[in-house]
């Protein structure tokens, strides 16, 4: 696996309680953008994608 950084939405998921009404509700409620967004703020970049960057360039 190149990134795990995708996955770590994963983890609050799994440890918190969901009902199928609040999953309905983030599907319709949370667009990708936004987690793009929230990744590239909170997370930044991975080794993978600093590498890919470098090798491109």
């Amino acid at each position: 696996m190149a990134s795990v950084t995708g996955l770590m939405l994963m983890i609050v998921a799994f440890s918190c309680n969901l009902t199928e009404e609040k999953i309905k509700e983030s599907l319709e409620n949370v667009k990708i953008s936004d987690m793009k967004k929230w990744e590239k703020e909170k997370i930044g970049l991975s080794l993978h994608k600093e590498l890919m960057i470098l090798l491109s360039g």
